[in-house]
């Protein structure tokens, strides 16, 4: 096998050999012409004959070097072809770097076999410097390990990275090992930075009184100012341990000269938790480019006795950090109530967020058990907190959390303001008024309360939600609203069309289906955007994307009254499909979540209906379920509804539900299915309340029964069961009459 020096020897001496001949050899490669010395020099490397991955590598990197990546081929088609272990991969990458490696990637001529010869390598010394075994055995190298033998097995530690430190970590938290902690707690200040992120983490999940004490020394001698307020707890909390509290206060003493007061630990935490909170609800606040769209965040398990990482999205890290702060707010001060308000409030928001993300439910897990044991008085303070805070995500889980306490006592108040969940309905988040009107429904009041009209409006507009994507246009000029409509259309939508702010509003508030409002700005604008206020200012419509849409010239005056308006936009006058959509996607990704997708608004709407039902058949004395009819009738055709819009027109008992249910029953084009459930709602309609049906309105469906012997024999016996229910009635009620009007025997 040649060595290093054997090339270089080979190489000096064809250089050597001035008298060789001219450069022919490589002469057809298509590379720029070779001068005499290059020439010799790529005849000594071929005849040098490299055999080892290294020595190929060094010899295509210098026949790159001189602009002839063609005659690197063969060197690098036998690197290819190489199987290098992880170990070698690691070799080779320490013995020639990983920019000689990267280079050879990017050259274009050498890219199709250096390209996954490079990567393989890379990806190999990678998991050769992180393999737990090999960190484990380094870690035990360090016991009793001279000055010497311990910096190089640091050395040796330092490619691993973050997988050293949990290797590390692994081992401070084994009791038994407690003679090796001094070298290991070295080791870990040895390694700087890359420790910061995981030894925090331990810091703020562990309650193992050895593994803090021992953390706290290490990120105190890392001096980074950044890990401060993670000691905070540590050192002021009343429950922390003797042997944590002593390091945590020296540590703190390195970064401010003397341990903080209570209350300035507490304005800190308390700030802190509020920026990450205000970073979750508003994050297009924050530029987007100076943010890891996958911070790493760890966990230490005690139980385990394991440290461990996840990606997450910023806004979970976000939360993580939040609850962290807020939780070791609450450790130093567990009496006030405040901070214990705030702690389970972005709790709720966490869960609220992201619940479903397992990393998460491990972080909050404590303080997510003191959420679910908060007794009911403090749920409901908790709740008018998060509304005035305006914080649905973190409502929306109190609410559920009330809903499920089955404590109906809640609605009812010594005053005449409405409870928190009451006041959840008005709320702008649709999410938030559809969890309290559920929560209302599970309690199931039956005496009336403060606000409880409030339920069957939200009822009403929740019995319009049907899925479609529909959107409003609004501009006081009927051929450019029409105009807008139409490229509305083209995008899926099914547009509307205003032509004044009454009938916008009008309209607008009757339907839950509108994912996106446009106004024309000659609309919006007048009379100090009145307009706008009212819309932003109605819950059912403040998170709507809205739209205002502008002429060029006018567009810094629009944008300007624009901006002071949640989720609202000021959109250039487009004129095309391309132009509709790019101004489409704009507005919705403004709005986030705001907007409901259309299987959500769907499973809302069948809820409703089925409570509108539930509440019609009780003949309870709360809600006043009749005049929400035309709703359910709103609703009777859309795709998905029509089941559960049958029974609660049946149970409305009004004359529009009876007409509508005859009329579904009548129609031939409705799926048969569907016409007999209406048929059968009809007569339980008449059984209770009667035939509501005008005159006319009978001698119609009689025309409509003698007209259908067209149609098919069920579609016939349909028809006949709506007339005997009608005439078995009329016959009924004529009986009773006659049998009212006799004389007494």
């Amino acid at each position: 096998m040649m060595t290093r020096s054997t090339i270089l020897c080979a190489v000096i001496l064809a250089i050597a050999a001035s008298a060789a001949p001219p450069a022919t050899l490589f002469a057809q490669t298509g590379s720029p012409p070779l001068r005499r010395s290059d020439d010799t020099v790529i005849r000594a490397l071929v005849a040098a004959k490299p055999t080892t991955p290294s020595e190929l590598l060094k010899a295509a990197r210098i026949i790159l070097d001189l602009k002839q990546p063609e005659l690197a081929k063969p060197f690098v088609q036998k690197l290819a072809a190489a199987k290098l272990s992880d170990e070698e991969c690691a070799a080779l990458v320490d013995e020639v770097g990983s920019a000689v490696l990267i280079r050879l990637a990017r050259a274009p001529a050498l890219a199709p076999q250096a390209g996954p010869f490079c990567n393989a390598t890379l990806e190999g010394a990678q998991r050769f410097a992180r393999d737990p075994a090999r960190l484990a055995n380094l870690v035990k190298q360090l016991k009793g390990a001279a000055p010497y033998q311990e910096a190089v097995t640091v050395a040796a530690l330092r490619p691993g990275a973050d997988a050293a430190v949990v290797a590390l970590v692994d081992a401070l938290a084994d009791p038994n090992r407690a003679d090796e902690h001094p070298a290991i707690r070295t080791a870990l200040v040895e390694l700087g930075q890359v420790g910061v992120a995981p030894l925090v983490a331990v810091l703020s999940t562990s309650q193992n009184p050895q593994l803090l004490a021992s953390v706290l020394s290490v990120l105190g001698e890392l001096e980074d100012a950044s890990t401060s307020d993670h000691m905070l707890a540590a050192a002021l909390a009343t429950d922390s341990p003797a042997e944590v509290t002593s390091p945590a206060k020296n540590a703190l003493a390195a970064f401010y000269a003397h341990t903080p007061t209570t209350e300035q630990a507490l304005a800190l935490l308390l700030r802190k938790g509020k920026q990450s909170l205000d970073f979750v609800r508003h994050p297009e606040r924050h530029l987007q480019a100076e943010l890891d769209p996958t911070p790493l965040v760890w966990q230490w398990d005690d139980t385990k006795r394991k440290l461990t990482s996840s990606r997450v999205t910023p806004m979970v890290a976000e939360l993580v950090t939040a609850v962290q702060a807020l939780s070791d707010a609450r450790r130093i001060a567990p009496n006030n109530p405040d901070v214990r308000r705030a702690n389970l409030a972005a709790v709720a928001e966490a869960i609220g967020y992201a619940g479903d993300n397992p990393f998460v439910a491990a972080r909050i897990g404590q303080a997510g058990n003191a959420l679910a044991k908060a007794p009911i008085l403090e749920l409901q303070d908790l709740l008018s907190f998060t509304l005035a805070e305006d914080r649905p995500a973190a409502a929306v889980v109190v609410v559920r959390q009330l809903g499920e306490s089955e404590n109906v006592d809640l609605l009812y108040s010594h005053n005449p303001q409405a409870s928190a969940l009451v006041r959840a309905l008005m709320h702008p988040s649709r999410e938030l008024r559809f969890a309290a009107l559920e929560a209302i429904m599970q309690l199931d009041p039956h005496a009336p309360y403060p606000g409880a009209g409030t339920v069957a409006e939200t009822l009403e507009y929740f019995a319009r939600s049907t899925g479609s994507p529909r959107a409003l246009v609004a501009s006081a000029d009927a051929t450019e609203a029409g105009r807008l409509a139409g490229l509305l259309a083209e995008q899926g939508y099914e547009p509307d069309i205003a032509v004044d702010g009454a009938s916008m509003l009008r309209m607008s508030r009757g339907a839950g289906d509108y994912e996106v409002i446009m106004v024309d700005s000659a609309l919006a604008l007048p009379s100090s955007a009145q307009l706008l206020q009212r819309l932003r200012g109605d819950s059912r419509l403040a998170r709507i994307p809205l739209a205002v849409v502008s002429l060029a010239d006018e567009y810094p005056q629009v944008e300007r009254v624009a901006r002071r308006y949640p989720s609202c936009l000021t959109v250039m006058r487009v004129h095309n499909g391309a132009g509709m959509q790019f101004e489409l996607n704009r507005l919705l990704r403004a709005a986030g979540r705001g907007v409901v997708p259309g299987d959500v608004r769907r499973a809302e709407g069948v809820k409703a209906l089925e409570w509108i039902a539930r509440l019609a058949g009780e003949r309870q004395q709360v809600y006043d379920t009749r005049r929400l009819d035309q709703s359910v009738i709103a609703s009777l055709d859309a795709p998905g509804m029509t089941k559960a819009a049958i029974p609660a027109l049946s149970r409305l008992d009004t004359a529009r539900s009876q007409r509508a249910l005859v009329d579904l029953a009548s129609r031939p084009t409705a799926p048969l299915p569907d016409r007999r459930a209406a048929a059968h709602a009809f007569a339980d309609s008449v059984a209770r309340r009667g035939t509501l049906l005008t005159s006319d309105e009978i001698q119609r469906q009689y025309d409509r029964y003698n007209g259908s012997e067209k149609y098919d024999a069920d579609t016939q016996q349909v028809m006949a069961s709506l007339l005997n229910t009608i005439e078995a009635r009329a016959q009924a009620d004529w009986l009773a009459l006659e049998e009212n009007e006799s004389p007494a025997s």
